[in-house]
Order: C-alpha cells, then structure tokens, then sequence
C-alpha cells in the first residue's frame, strides 16, 4: 500500500516542479516583453526625452514618465488576474 502511494506522490513531485519550471518560464518571457515595450517607448519619445532632459527634467521623472503607461497595463492585467486565480484555487 505504501508503495502505490509512493509511486503517486513521486508522479505529483515530477508534475509540480514541472509546473514551476514552466511558470518561471513564463515570467521570464513576461519581463523581456516589458523590457521591450520599454525599448520601443523610449525609442518613440526620444526627441521629447531629450527636450524634457535639456528644460530640466531629473532621471526620475522621465523614468516616471515613460514607465507610467507600461505600469497601468501590468495594474489593469494585476487586477483582472488575482480574482481568475482565486476561483480557479477555490
């Protein structure tokens, strides 16, 4: 008997690091995404970057400036998530 549920666990451990190995994937791929979209923005606005910069902008606001829309997509994509994973674990 304790060997049938040895052989289950085993295959519930494989699935489970599998899973982990997979959503840590998944992030990974996810921050190169932002990354990007980050590149691609400041590529956009590099003329009004170097105009805020030369009329006096410090390093922070122009990193709040260009991250501000990227940070509203991941809030609006936060909040539709966490109620979908709390039914999905009830």
């Amino acid at each position: 008997m304790t060997e049938e549920f040895g052989k289950k666990f085993i295959a519930e451990e494989l699935i489970n690091k599998l899973t982990n190995i997979f959503a840590g994937l998944a992030i990974f791929i996810c921050c190169i995404g932002l990354a990007g979209l980050a590149s691609f923005t400041i590529g956009k606005r590099i003329r009004e970057i170097g105009i805020r910069k030369v009329l006096g902008a410090t390093v922070q606001q122009l990193l709040l400036l260009i991250s501000e829309r990227i940070l509203k997509l991941v809030l609006i994509a936060f909040v539709i998530a966490v109620p979908l994973n709390m039914v999905v674990h009830e």
